[in-house]
């Protein structure tokens, strides 16, 4: 996705009457089933990246988002 996809989207979004100033967040894919709401972390902030991420739009986590590794049975 490009940023000027996103900015439209997110225009698109914030003209519409359904959307009064929702919470950004990034959703968490599970390899499981869940119950309930989408499972999800907040959005902490965004900057363009510099240096070796030049050319990139860094959307930062409120927490870290890791894969954990599966247990081995014993």
């Amino acid at each position: 996705m490009k940023l000027s996809e996103l900015k439209r989207l997110v225009n698109n979004y914030h003209r519409d009457d359904h959307y009064d100033d929702p919470e950004v967040v990034i959703q968490i894919k599970l390899p499981y089933s869940t119950v309930g709401g989408t499972p999800f972390v907040k959005v902490k902030n965004v900057y363009p990246g510099f240096d070796w991420d030049h050319g990139k739009f860094i959307i930062h986590a409120s927490e870290p988002i890791i894969r954990k590794k599966k247990r081995s049975k014993k």
